[in-house]
């Protein structure tokens, strides 16, 4: 830059004001059907790095939308109906603590983050049972304690739809075969 300052005596203490206009620009990018490792390319416009509005690294917001997915294998597997029920938690009158598994094969990859089960009647009155609540990679085996617990429940004592939230979500994979424990403590 030169300064062209009118006069014989050189320039000194000289400034220079630019004035210009700049401008801000955010773009949204959508993708659907994008699996949980795709990559897509983003361009930016503009000769300068892009950067965030309070003048730090960009910043990228993913927002997933996977499927919820249920299984429930009275529908899935069967007719829609119950033929019998069977004790599942809780004890006998000998004090005989029940446990029970089930199956589960995902329809997609993804984590169990609740289970929710419907209790058909409750016999006698909540004793404060705790029921362990575990997943394994297997089919049901009538081998207990298998796997990784990943609840702590405390079933109400009544009937109806009953949700089990889980503490630390497992991974599972869509057509792998799964067993739920429940196991009375």
């Amino acid at each position: 830059m030169a300064l062209d300052v009118a006069g014989t005596d050189p320039a000194t203490g000289a400034e220079a004001t630019l004035t210009g206009s700049g401008f801000t620009r955010s773009d949204n990018y959508t993708a659907s059907g994008a699996s949980l490792s795709s990559s897509q390319s983003l361009s930016a416009d503009g000769n300068l790095e892009p950067q965030h509005s309070d003048g730090g690294d960009p910043v990228l917001g993913v927002t997933a939308n996977a499927p919820t997915e249920s299984y429930n294998p009275v529908t899935d597997e069967g007719d829609g109906t119950t033929d019998l029920s069977l004790p599942a938690f809780g004890d006998d009158q000998y004090d005989t603590a029940f446990i029970t598994e089930m199956k589960v094969v995902p329809n997609y990859d993804g984590k169990i983050e609740t289970i929710t089960l419907d209790i058909a009647e409750v016999v006698g009155s909540d004793y404060g049972a705790l029921v362990d609540v575990r997943i394994g990679q297997e089919s049901p085996d009538d081998t207990f304690g298998e796997g990784t617990s990943i609840a702590k429940w405390d079933p109400s004592w009544s009937a109806g739809t009953q949700t089990i939230t889980v503490d630390d979500p497992p991974s599972v994979s869509k057509g792998q075969a799964y067993t739920i424990e429940f196991i009375t403590e």
